[in-house]
């Protein structure tokens, strides 16, 4: 699976969900549709870091490079990577690691503080939280709301199981190991995490991540339901 492939399974998987969002009493901000949205490049840094993989993966790990959306850097036979450009922007960001014909291995979760220090780990416990991250809500929450949310993610009971799917698709067949197709329970139970968050959230936090101007809702096949559907 490559990037864009990836990227389209999740707008199409997201797609069976509907949000919407109510916009508020002052209609959006009542900006004109012909003002201009100048957007500066980002600050960047150079880190370094370490792809973990199961010792079990016949995957050789310096055929793997990593990739963020400022550069990419090869990764050695021991999994050690140097001088990756990423975005210094106070906020946590998605990196991938594909292998020599740039099929998708992981998309790991680097968060702010790991590029703070300058150095960041990508193993299966970062693919689940990047899985999750991918929660287009996420998208309208502040660096600190995301943080706190994925940290709730850590603690949900499906978390373990998750990453211990990532661990056993990178045993099996890790070209395959964010193949739809090949291991549907990756992502339905990623999408149950998220999902628990948001309702646990919108049932008990009164509105603690986003402002009361903003609502959520999402109708679609249980989650729970599609989990179970393991082949």
């Amino acid at each position: 699976m490559t990037i864009r492939n990836f990227l389209n399974l999740f707008l199409i998987l997201l797609s069976s969900v509907v949000f919407t969002s109510c916009i508020g009493r002052n209609g959006g901000g009542g900006g004109s549709s012909e003002d201009s949205v100048k957007l500066a490049a980002p600050n960047t840094k150079n880190i370094t870091g370490v792809v973990n993989i199961p010792n079990e993966s016949p995957i050789d790990l310096s055929t793997l490079r990593v990739q963020s959306i400022m550069g990419d850097a090869s990764v050695s036979y021991s999994g050690a990577f140097s001088d990756l450009s990423v975005a210094d922007e106070n906020a946590g960001q998605i990196v991938f690691v594909l292998d020599y014909y740039d099929n998708l291995i992981m998309a790991g979760y680097v968060s702010s503080q790991s590029v703070d220090n300058g150095s960041a780990t990508i193993g299966a416990r970062e693919a689940a939280l990047g899985l999750i991250a991918f929660n287009p809500y996420l998208m309208t929450l502040s660096e600190s709301q995301k943080a706190d949310i994925l940290t709730e993610a850590e603690n949900n009971a499906y978390f373990t199981e998750l990453v211990s799917d990532i661990e056993a698709a990178l045993i099996q067949s890790p070209e395959n190991a964010l193949d739809y197709e090949a291991y549907p329970y990756i992502y339905h139970t990623a999408m149950i995490i998220g999902f628990d968050i948001l309702k646990d959230y919108e049932d008990n936090k009164s509105g603690g991540y986003h402002t009361k101007d903003t609502c959520l809702l999402y109708t679609s096949p249980s989650p729970r339901d599609l989990s179970t559907s393991r082949m």
